[in-house]
């Protein structure tokens, strides 16, 4: 489904949306902790494995499948607002020569802050995609990708597609017409393999994040090992969320016979092990990744690069919420990405080798290989230093049933941070220094 999306491997720096939306956590499951960790083997599975793939079912499947089987339902009781809002809308565009996409950005975000935070903290997710749908078809209709104006039930079944509107992916109005404009009647086998394989990945990256990172690693080790254990836990968490987009995505292939499908939102192996801080930001959530560079930061870059950048951040930020916990990790993470790319960049020129954010072609200019020894032990250093800054940035999306109802708010960010003294942000200001100074 995204074999068409560029890897944006000339682009000079790249942006992230890292985010608490996927974190899923189960009723009681603080009150597991200290115990998971005095536990065997046997008894975890008792206590913990067979409950959450139990409440995973009946939570996450079984909402699916009332959507899958009401969705037309829901979407003709909206349509009961008839096309009479559609032309009104299509003529205020045309009185007022406004054009669709940032009208549809201000009328979908402005929401943010109009609701409750408790009452959008459980709605979010859902709400996220459809605001993302509307914005991208909004673009899509100025820049003549989708050529007119969908009616009221093409615009419903595309914002409440029930493949992809609980886990995602977000996917473009043109992708969702191809569900049933080009049928491949071939490899049914394989896609469902696909399907299996998914599902299959997605409940172990659920069981870890649940279970065994409490069970693995105590709270009484290193305050750095328990940092990496969170961050883990929440990663594994969005792992599960993806993989699980994946497969229903997939499922609504199967319904329409599109055998061909290609679909990946996550790629873990890129996240754990990164090159950079960039290739985190790609591989955290592509689709997203793709809808932010193309319907925020391409559209604001031609006023400024920085105010594409700020931009970007600032979307990402409405999309999920406003509160300070995500606008900081959010900003944090931006500054920590544009430093490293200017801070390698320099060392890169100074030293003419190839360690740069992103891999090197193979025929370019510079005179030590990404194979030379010392550029591979550079290299593993600045992964080891990725790792070392996810794991700062992300201990505060911990199991604080408490916070999560309402999100995470400025007094539970900066205290995770201080009790790691800061460490990554000092870090990534030296790197700036060093930058300046060479």
């Amino acid at each position: 489904m995204y074999e068409d999306i560029p890897t944006y491997d000339d682009v000079e720096y790249e942006y992230e949306d890292f985010y608490e939306d996927d974190n899923l956590y189960w009723e009681g499951e603080d009150t597991y902790s200290p115990l998971l960790q005095t536990i065997s083997l046997s008894q975890l599975t008792t206590a913990c494995i067979i409950p959450t793939l139990i409440d995973s079912h009946s939570e996450a499947f079984m909402d699916s499948h009332i959507l899958y089987h009401n969705g037309p339902g829901g979407t003709a009781f909206i349509c009961r607002l008839q096309n009479d809002l559609r032309d009104d809308f299509v003529l205020f565009v045309k009185t007022t020569n406004v054009k669709y996409g940032p009208l549809c950005a201000i009328i979908t975000v402005f929401e943010v802050f109009v609701v409750e935070s408790k009452e959008w903290h459980i709605i979010r997710g859902i709400q996220m995609i459809i605001v993302m749908k509307v914005i991208s078809l909004g673009f899509d209709l100025d820049c003549g990708i989708t050529p007119r104006l969908p009616s009221m039930i093409e615009f419903f079944g595309y914002c409440l597609c029930p493949g992809s509107l609980i886990f995602g992916p977000w996917h473009s109005y043109k992708q969702y017409l191809s569900f049933f404009t080009k049928l491949q009647l071939f490899g049914t086998g394989t896609l469902l393999l696909r399907i299996i394989i998914s599902g299959i990945v997605g409940i172990a990256f659920l069981l870890l994040s649940t279970c065994f990172m409490q069970w693995l690693v105590h709270d009484l080790e290193n305050k750095w090992f328990v940092a990496y254990r969170d961050a883990l836990s929440f990663r594994s968490s969005h792992y599960f969320i993806s993989f699980i987009s994946e497969l229903t995505v997939l499922i609504l292939a199967v319904e329409s016979f599109q055998m061909n499908v290609k679909c990946f939102v996550s790629q873990p192996h890129k996240i754990e092990f990164p090159r950079s801080l960039t290739d985190v930001v790609i591989a955290w959530n592509i689709p997203m990744h793709y809808w932010l560079k193309t319907y925020v930061f391409k559209v604001i870059k031609p006023l400024n690069t920085f105010a594409g950048i700020f931009s970007t951040y600032a979307a990402s930020s409405l999309l999920h919420g406003l509160n300070f916990q995500l606008a900081a990790v959010l900003l944090s993470l931006g500054f920590y990405t544009y430093v490293e790319f200017i801070f390698r960049r320099k060392l890169a020129l100074v030293f003419n080798a190839c360690i740069l954010t992103r891999k090197c072609r193979n025929d370019c200019s510079h005179h030590y290989k990404q194979y030379h020894p010392l550029v591979i032990l550079t290299n593993l250093g600045f992964l080891f230093l990725t790792v070392f800054h996810l794991a700062y940035l992300g201990v505060m999306f911990d199991d604080n049933s408490s916070l999560q109802d309402e999100g995470y708010n400025m007094n539970h960010t900066l205290s995770k941070w201080s009790n790691l003294n800061f460490t990554s942000h000092s870090i990534v200001l030296g790197m700036y220094t060093i930058y300046l100074l060479i």
